[in-house]
């Protein structure tokens, strides 16, 4: 596994990250400027960067199967999201953190370790 590899499962998780907090923001009425008519309703543009975010993410994945194999991507780019996500809530929008948290938090990276050591060996 190469240096690339790492880079696009981490800008896979980070954009993932990215998306879900817009969503989240538009799922509670906020949005950045303004929003869209399009046959399928009115979107903000908290949609529509979650949508471009979901796509970059996507593409980060697709291009990190091309040097690593599922395996490892996959569990990667979702605890990394998964942790972003929980630093997010937790220095953006003040969720406090309970102990069952922090503990699911701690598998999870451990969990990570464990697949990229089984990946490398």
């Amino acid at each position: 596994m190469n240096h690339g590899a790492l880079l696009f499962a981490a800008s896979s998780a980070v954009l993932n990250a990215i998306a879900t907090v817009s969503l989240r923001q538009a799922g509670i009425g906020a949005r950045l400027v303004r929003t869209f008519d399009t046959p399928l309703g009115t979107i903000s543009d908290l949609h529509a960067v979650a949508l471009v975010s979901y796509a970059g993410a996507f593409l980060g994945y697709a291009l990190a199967l091309r040097q690593m194999n599922a395996a490892m991507a996959y569990p990667l780019i979702v605890g990394l999201a998964f942790m972003l996500i929980l630093a997010v809530e937790v220095l953006w929008f003040r969720q406090s953190l309970s102990t069952l948290a922090l503990v699911g938090g701690a598998l999870v990276l451990l969990g990570i370790a464990f697949i990229s050591r089984a990946a490398i060996s």
